[in-house]
């Protein structure tokens, strides 16, 4: 039994065991199973809730009388050298109290924290090491420890600075923060944790009621509750100055050794399951990445305005369910302005399992600079487009002057080109005269070419989307005028021009002005050649995306035509691509046996010319994973599960030649073989990942035509809920399909 399979049957067992008496759980246990390391794995489990039940279910300090402070007989006397002046609030583990110093030393204020009667020894002697972290952190953005000892009755205290605060996300709601304020503020919390971590400190309950801001009027808080207040708590003065952001309560923090190992048991203990890390609630060891996890929860509530999770009204086992296994909705969901770059840092920050993290609050912080200064992300792919997209960002003036020149030396450059023809022309005879003008229009298509080529190769296809402000489109723009004014006797040229114009368009995401030129590319070249032609079938293929926007078919039927005329006349490099296309659209379509036979073609003719030594077999590689890929999706819906495995088997075997270790479609094909043969423990986990990360992968910008992975992946996740008996999950995936489906199945019908 692998240890996903021990963590299920465990993880049902013991929520079989809680429908039972307390009485009845040991006998029931031993009779549902004879695996003597499970049943003690469940016994940990139970007492673990026990102990966790008990701490929730005592009553409140019988000693302290009813809610207001002014009922409190604490109010007015002394704990140690603090004489307590109010009631702050109260929480499940003790009471928080306004206080100031009593001996005439000096005048102190302190908000004084007791721990309530009836608490196990386990944890006052956690409250005790308490008072030792707490004394040995020393940073402007948590609240220092001033004193500690044990109350006339016994009960525990300590005296800590007193924050005027309110928690982080409600000063920024009212104080109407836009996202790059949010950002700065939240950049002081991380700040902080990451003082604590290098102190070998863990907070474990990070939540905006421990991240509080002063600076304007707000709230006193405090760890154990939601910072609820007493009637003689103090009022909240203005502090005009900028806001400060202050951590309270490390009193549940656990301490790493140098080496960054726990020196304490890994129960739980006292946590807020809405900011949870899934390691907290299946009770695994908590390290800096359980932090990690809380921040993203905070930093998505402040950014969103909403939390991931609604966990209102879920049982124990329900929340387990959505914070281990439910994926949450992109922040930008909520607020399109955090598309991008801010997405990826929360998400990365939110991964469930802890090695996909940040390493750090500090790498966090890192992160969220970079996104602030313009600069790449960590939490997104290093694409060339994305780099050079962020730098284009940062350097909008420049690149601006940039294009400028080379716009300059582009027109010097032909009108010097055009005057060294014509003299030539004077002294040559009518041969010579021809050959050079050719040689000139060489020089001048390869010239333009190698300048409007310069912002393509994929460069922007996988970055942020470019508008017309984008500095490379006054090049583009000013080329394309030229286009069509001039090099009317070289038709061929012009439209070698227009695939350029069109290509580089295409890459910058300018969709209408790039179909103007694919289409002009088209009709040239069939007005030049004499169908089949391998110029005709690259001009169809780049054009059918763009010949019927409103009818997508018409670009299959482009597309197929293109791959007939190169099977009837072979040339370039665009066959395979062509039919890899083909393909995904005839899966697209509910066409399996057509998709398999179309990417064997493909793979054939690749494999068989993509050779050392050929133009195109630097593509090889790349090409053969994507038909392999295609292959495998095709043999799965057909249920050839032994065709399927040797192209699983192939695109291990290409693996080192692409130099990716993985991608979403390779994930996926893996994931939808393991459920095929009912290994969902270790299906589930690249289902999941095909579903979040795929990118879109189509021309032309059509949302229908994206790519199908996390589709797929969505749907192959409801067949593995269903079958684990997870319905929650099941119907949450379901619901997040259904535009997708309506939108393939009005396809696949306008297709019969």
């Amino acid at each position: 039994m692998t240890d996903a399979e021990r963590h299920a049957r465990a993880s049902a067992l013991f929520h079989e065991a809680l429908a039972r008496p307390e009485a009845e759980r040991a006998a029931w246990l031993a009779q549902a199973s004879d695996d003597t390391a499970l049943r003690r794995q469940v016994g940990t489990l139970l007492e673990a809730h026990a102990e966790a039940d008990g701490l929730l279910d005592r009553p409140a300090l019988p000693r302290l009388g009813g809610d207001g402070a002014e009922a409190d007989p604490l109010l007015g006397q002394n704990v140690g050298p603090w004489r307590v002046t109010g009631l702050l609030g109260r929480g499940g583990m003790g009471s928080v109290y306004a206080a100031e110093r009593a001996d005439d030393t000096f005048d102190q204020h302190a908000a004084l924290k007791l721990v309530r009667p009836g608490l196990g020894g386990g944890f006052r002697a956690r409250f005790v090491r308490e008072r030792a972290l707490l004394a040995g952190l020393d940073h402007p953005g948590i609240a220092r420890l001033l004193d500690g000892g044990v109350a006339p009755d016994g009960t525990p205290y300590l005296a800590t600075e007193r924050v005027d605060g309110e928690p982080i996300t409600a000063y920024a709601a009212r104080h109407r923060l836009g996202v790059e304020a949010r950002v700065r503020l939240f950049l002081q919390a991380c700040e902080a944790v990451a003082y604590a971590h290098r102190n070998l400190v863990v907070h474990r309950d990070l939540k905006p009621a421990h991240v509080l801001v002063s600076g304007g009027l707000g709230y006193v808080g405090w760890g154990f509750g939601e910072g609820t207040k007493g009637a003689s708590a103090q009022s909240p003065t203005p502090n005009p100055q900028s806001p400060v952001v202050k951590l309270l309560d490390f009193g549940i923090a656990t301490l790493l050794d140098a080496d960054g190992e726990l020196l304490t048991n890994t129960d739980a203990g006292p946590m807020t399951p809405a900011y949870a890390a899934p390691e907290q609630l299946l009770r695994r060891p908590v390290t800096t990445a359980t932090d990690v996890y809380a921040l993203g929860v905070v930093l998505y509530e402040l950014l969103a305005g909403r939390r991931p999770y609604r966990l209102g009204d879920l049982t124990a086992a329900q929340v387990e369910h959505v914070v281990c296994e439910a994926d949450p909705p992109r922040p930008s969901e909520a607020n399109a302005e955090l598309r991008g770059d801010l997405d990826a840092i929360v998400l990365k920050a939110m991964a469930k399992e802890p090695e996909r993290r940040y390493t750090s609050a500090a790498a966090l912080a890192d992160d969220l600079r970079r996104h602030l200064d313009g600069r790449p992300v960590e939490a997104r792919p290093a694409t060339a487009g994305y780099r050079v997209g962020r730098f284009v960002r940062r350097h909008r003036l420049g690149v601006a002057a940039a294009a400028a020149v080379v716009a300059l030396v582009a027109l010097l450059t032909t009108v010097y080109t055009l005057r060294l023809g014509a003299e030539r022309d004077r002294a040559r005879t009518a041969a010579t005269e021809a050959a050079a003008q050719a040689e000139r229009a060489e020089a001048v298509a390869g010239f333009l070419e190698q300048i409007l080529r310069a912002p393509n190769a994929r460069w922007y296809v996988d970055a942020e989307a470019k508008g017309p402000e984008t500095p490379i489109r006054a090049v583009l723009d000013e080329a394309a005028r030229r286009v069509e004014t001039e090099f009317d006797a070289q038709p061929a040229l012009r439209a070698d021009l227009h695939h350029v114009l069109g290509d580089t368009y295409t890459a910058l995401g300018l969709y209408p002005e790039a179909g103007h030129h694919h289409r002009a590319t088209l009709a040239l070249r069939e007005s030049l050649h004499t169908a089949p032609h391998p110029a005709i079938a690259e001009a169809l293929y780049y054009a059918a995306p763009f010949l019927d926007p409103d009818d997508v078919l018409v670009e299959l039927a482009a597309m197929e035509r293109a791959a007939a005329m190169l099977r009837a006349e072979p040339g370039g490099n665009n066959a395979p691509f062509i039919v890899q296309e083909v393909a995904d659209f005839y899966l697209l379509l509910g066409r399996p046996a057509d998709a398999r036979a179309a990417a064997r073609d493909g793979w054939a003719f690749a494999e068989a010319t993509f050779v050392p030594g050929h133009e195109g077999h630097r593509y090889r590689a790349a090409i053969l994973e994507s038909l392999a890929l295609e292959s495998a999706r095709a043999a799965l819906d057909l249920s050839d599960l032994a065709d399927a495995r040797r192209w699983i088997a192939r695109l291990d075997s290409l693996r080192g030649e692409t130099g990716v270790p993985s991608n979403p479609r390779r994930a996926l094909v893996q994931g939808r073989m393991l459920l095929a043969e009912r290994r969902y423990p270790e299906a589930e986990p690249l289902l999941l990942a095909a579903r979040e990360d795929a990118r879109p992968l189509r021309r032309g910008g059509r949302e229908v035509l994206e790519d199908q992975t996390p589709a797929e992946a969505a749907t192959a996740l409801v067949a593995l809920y269903d079958a684990t008996g997870r319905p929650v999950l099941a119907e949450a995936q379901r619901q997040a399909l259904a535009p997708y489906l309506a939108s393939r199945d009005s396809l696949r019908h306008a297709a019969r």
